[in-house]
């Protein structure tokens, strides 16, 4: 008699547990946007970035990628980022958004670009492009410099040598509110490299 209600029990537990994975499975296949609040809500922001892609791939929506690229930035997820950034900011959504959160995915891109290993022409030549002669408030430059500051980005000296340089090469025109800006972002290169 008791064999037959531990056998009982374990099937039931089993057929539980089965059910629950089934229940994910479909989830995860035809309704990924239902997991990644849940997931987020449980911690697990990768994961959450994971159902992000799913559902951005399912969708190919202009908020699915933007809500991925949050997630992703917020992860540190920088292959991520690399991966989608581009298609990004070549949308209607990003084109629409307000300059400071461009800057936002900008510079983010900016950090996720250094953190994959990017060449630093690369990377200046993508922030140049965005920036177009100006030093604007949480611009992508700002954004890189205080990744190292903030400690979210290990930074080689060679690096920070050529970040400070390309910066110093930008003073000349700025106007007195931009110049003060990127006289900040180099002196926090500076101790950087002091340090």
């Amino acid at each position: 008699m008791k064999n037959i209600v531990l056998k009982t029990a374990l099937m039931t537990l089993a057929l539980v547990f089965a059910l629950i994975i089934m229940v994910f499975g479909v989830l995860t296949l035809w309704f990924p946007k239902t997991l990644i609040n849940i997931s987020s809500d449980m911690g697990m922001r990768s994961v959450a970035v994971w159902y992000s892609e799913r559902a951005y791939e399912k969708s190919n929506s202009e908020s699915d990628l933007k809500d991925l690229l949050f997630r992703a930035n917020q992860n540190k997820d920088y292959d991520r980022t690399v991966k989608y950034s581009s298609e990004f900011f070549s949308t209607d959504t990003y084109k629409s958004l307000n300059i400071q959160d461009k800057n936002y995915f900008a510079g983010h891109y900016a950090v996720a670009l250094y953190n994959v290993g990017t060449e630093s022409s690369v990377i200046f030549n993508f922030i140049d492009g965005y920036n177009q002669g100006e030093y604007a408030v949480n611009n992508p430059y700002e954004y890189l410099v205080y990744s190292f500051d903030k400690n979210e980005s290990k930074y080689d000296s060679a690096f920070l040598t050529a970040l400070k340089t390309c910066l110093e090469d930008k003073k000349s025109g700025l106007a007195d509110d931009n110049l003060a800006r990127i006289n900040e972002s180099i002196s926090v290169l500076e101790k950087l490299l002091n340090g």
